[in-house]
């Protein structure tokens, strides 16, 4: 083996290494990056699990406020209710005569 060959195959080899060594970083690397968008999912998920109890809790208390606010609404505006304050208030269903017409918009 000649001083050329010698220094050409340690060459070689120190090449071989290298690419190894190269190899081996990228797919650590790489590994590293899975591992890490695999953690960030499940943070993701917990997150938004919470927000998902959070939404449906918050869901339950308007529908109860719609439930309140409806029976308010009928208690307030029932038409029994109105005519029994109307009377006590000395008002009366209008009669026939109770109208007058100005003449314009007929």
């Amino acid at each position: 083996m000649t001083a050329h060959n010698a220094r050409a195959r340690r060459r070689w080899l120190f090449f071989q290494k290298f690419s190894f060594y190269f190899k081996a970083a990228v797919v650590a690397v790489a590994g590293v990056a899975m591992l890490a968008g695999y953690v960030r999912l499940r943070i993701e998920r917990v997150s938004l699990a919470y927000q998902m109890s959070e939404n449906l809790l918050m869901e339950r208390t308007l529908a109860e406020q719609v439930a309140t606010a409806e029976l308010r609404y009928n208690t307030v505006f029932s038409s029994a209710r109105l005519i029994e304050a109307a009377k006590r208030r000395g008002f009366r269903e209008p009669g026939r005569d109770d109208f007058i017409y100005d003449g314009e918009g007929i």
